[in-house]
């Protein structure tokens, strides 16, 4: 039977980028807090406006000073009550320092306060509420807010972004192309537009669209790290091998901590036979990211390839540590605990292979053969059954689902399983096979006849088929054809013993006497010690009275009887 091998590779994430708010050194943050108390004594001085506050809050808002811009926005708001561009900024702010429901709170407050006329601002409002409510996951209330933006303003190219992102991140993949679209016809040169165009196109299993996207992204903005990242997906799930590594390598030159690229990289290179380096890529992101599970996994394949077992289960464990449901690390751990002989460990990884995965078809494929293997015959049905049922063209599994039933005793069983197979095989010689072999147990002598003959049209070198043509003849009495079967078996392998006994008792059953005991003869030169060759040949040699002959194999048959039963 044969076992399939299933060779996973990682999942490859799909994620969009994020900004980071920068750091800034403690010393100077002292500092710039000394400076705030200096200006609070200014202010109640009369030495610092509210507006010269805004302006300042603004200035650093728009250097990524956040903190230092909330408390300007706040002293400003002492005095300037129901200014709708100093809650903006203020909830923009807040939002990315990640307090989300101040954000929202002023960015309401915001559009509360913006001037009718002042669409534009209010209509960016709406736009930066949109996304807080879209960090919230609050899907319904972000939709809302966007779609309130553009009507405002409907030439807001940013808002049919956020707006196709937020379609995208809920799967609905043919509405995000829609406001991509717009997005782009309003501002053709923006990259993060065209980068996610061919996310879309990548999620909707596109892969030339999402090139040519990633493609005009890079022409855009040659430094965008996960277009190249994504160039390196599209080309290795295209079979480009070198391509993709050449643009994994390009991202993580690019971006250095990137972990995603660096997991991807060793992934093609793995593919490409480099697994020194695909070993180095992944020990990379696993230094930047040690709870990256995928890593673990992949790094796992690597040690296992390199025949390290223990080493690939500790990593594999890792793996599955960080993230139980990992099923094909469940499934390789199942695979090496099987090749190295740990049949119960085997079984409970590939049990937690389908757990996680119910549809895990090899999962179940291998925990049948597994149990065949150790004598559980009930499992195996059990599990080949599954596996049929998730993939009904799965052959493998139709053959040793009938291999299993028939040493269950369910032939009619196994026969339909066999039958299977040959629909969609209609020459597989070890299914013919099996398939004879049931038809003569349950007696159907002539299918079993017309099987096997089946076979010998394009095996005609086969000794093993020629000998059970033989035996089914003969039991339909038609033994001239069944010794030419067996003379045919003893020419192709003249060392076929079995085959050698069917003509002995046959020719003797015929009265043949001189071919029966040349028959038996040619037993005794391949195996001296034979028993029943002896005592065949003991019997002819009576009957045709050469008594000599008949007491020197009497005399063998005796002994070897007695040696016999003394070994039993």
């Amino acid at each position: 039977m044969n076992i399939k091998k299933y060779f996973c590779v990682a999942y490859l994430l799909l994620f969009f980028p994020i900004a980071c708010s920068s750091s800034y050194d403690t010393k100077d943050k002292k500092n710039a807090k000394e400076g705030y108390l200096s200006s609070i004594a200014g202010k109640f001085s009369g030495g610092v406006s509210a507006n010269e506050h805004k302006t300042l809050g603004i200035t650093y808002f728009k250097k990524g000073m956040t903190e230092e811009a909330i408390d300007e926005f706040n002293f400003a708001l002492q005095g300037i009550r129901q200014d709708g561009e100093l809650h903006h900024y203020l909830g923009k702010a807040y939002f990315e320092i990640n307090q989300l429901s101040k954000a929202m709170n002023e960015l309401n407050n915001a559009i509360s306060y913006y001037d009718k006329s002042n669409f534009v601002g209010k209509a960016e409002a709406y736009n930066d509420l949109g996304l807080v409510y879209k960090k919230k996951n609050e899907y319904t209330e972000a939709f809302s807010a966007l779609k309130e933006c553009l009507k405002l303003n409907p030439s807001m190219a940013e808002a049919y972004y956020n707006m196709a992102l937020l379609y995208l991140e809920t799967n609905k993949i043919n509405e995000s192309f829609e406001y991509l679209n717009k997005a782009i016809k309003l501002d053709s040169n923006n990259p993060d537009f065209h980068f996610s165009l061919g996310l879309a196109f990548y999620k909707k299993n596109m892969p030339e669209k999402a090139l040519t996207e990633f493609q005009k992204t890079l022409d855009l903005n040659p430094r965008d790290a996960e277009a190249h990242n994504y160039l390196g997906i599209i080309y290795y799930e295209m079979n480009e091998i070198e391509k993709a590594i050449s643009s994994h390598q390009t991202a993580v030159k690019l971006k250095n901590n990137y972990t995603d690229a660096y997991n991807n990289l060793g992934i093609a290179l793995f593919a490409h036979n480099n697994l020194n380096e695909a070993k180095d890529a992944f020990e990379t992101a696993l230094k930047l990211s040690a709870d990256f599970a995928e890593a673990h996994y992949n790094l796992g394949l690597i040690l296992t390839k390199e025949g390290n077992s223990k080493e690939a289960i500790a990593s594999l464990e890792k793996a599955i540590a960080i993230s139980n449901a990992i099923a094909p690390a469940h499934f390789k751990l199942g695979e090496i605990y099987t090749e190295i002989n740990l049949p119960d460990k085997a079984l409970s990884a590939y049990e937690s292979a389908f757990s996680d995965d119910p549809w895990y078809e090899e999962a179940y494929y291998n925990y049948g053969e597994l149990a065949a293997e150790i004598g559980d015959v009930d499992k195996s049905i059990r599990a080949w059954k599954k596996t049929i049922e998730i993939n009904p063209t799965n052959t493998d599994a139709y053959f040793n689902l009938g291999v299993a039933l028939y040493n269950n005793g369910k032939i009619d069983n196994a026969i339909s399983m066999w039958s299977k197979v040959l629909e969609t095989n209609p020459d597989d010689n070890t299914t013919l096979n099996n398939l004879a072999d049931a038809y003569e147990a349950k007696g159907s002598i002539d299918k079993a006849i017309k099987t096997w003959e089946k076979i010998i049209e394009d095996y005609q070198d086969n000794p093993l088929i020629y000998y059970k043509l033989g035996n089914a003849y003969a039991k339909k009495n038609r033994y001239d054809t069944a010794l030419a079967c067996w003379e045919q078996a003893v020419i192709i392998d003249p060392d076929f013993v079995n085959a050698y006994f069917n003509l002995g008792k046959t020719y003797k059953k015929l009265g043949r006497q001189d071919e029966a005991i040349e028959a038996f003869s040619k037993i005794i030169d391949i195996d001296p010690d034979d028993v029943d060759a002896h005592h065949n040949l003991w019997l002819l040699y009576k009957e045709k009275g050469m008594d000599l002959e008949a007491q020197t194999e009497l005399r063998i048959y005796n002994r070897l009887k007695s040696l016999r039963a003394e070994e039993e």
